[in-house]
């Protein structure tokens, strides 16, 4: 499934798999732990390293962005993210949407 992988200094498309134990392992490995979910704008979400600030991972300043207009709020985040889009009507992940994508590119102009 596509996701856009947001690391420090870079961006880049990803295709995790789509059964749910390779998919785990898959984004524990992007992150570098284990994994927890935060908002994204246009109700989209990404998964992050849980103790990432804790541990000492560098802030990530393009998803800090993203997640605080997702929240309106002035936390960050640390370490890699990997975004999904919104949810289906099952609550199961989907890929990420052009649209977001279209936004990301907006955002780092």
């Amino acid at each position: 499934m596509r996701a856009l992988l947001i690391e420090i200094r870079s961006t880049e498309i990803v295709d995790v798999p789509e059964d749910p134990m390779g998919a785990l392992t898959y984004l524990k490995d992007l992150v570098g732990g284990w994994i927890e979910s935060i908002p994204m704008p246009m109700n989209c979400h990404a998964f992050i390293n849980e103790e990432g600030k804790l541990i000492g991972l560098p802030i990530n300043p393009l998803a800090t962005t993203l997640y605080n207009l997702a929240v309106h709020g002035s936390d960050m985040v640390a370490g890699n993210a990997v975004v999904f889009g919104p949810p289906n009507e099952d609550g199961d992940e989907t890929p990420v949407t052009d649209e977001f994508l279209t936004f990301v590119k907006e955002i780092r102009k």
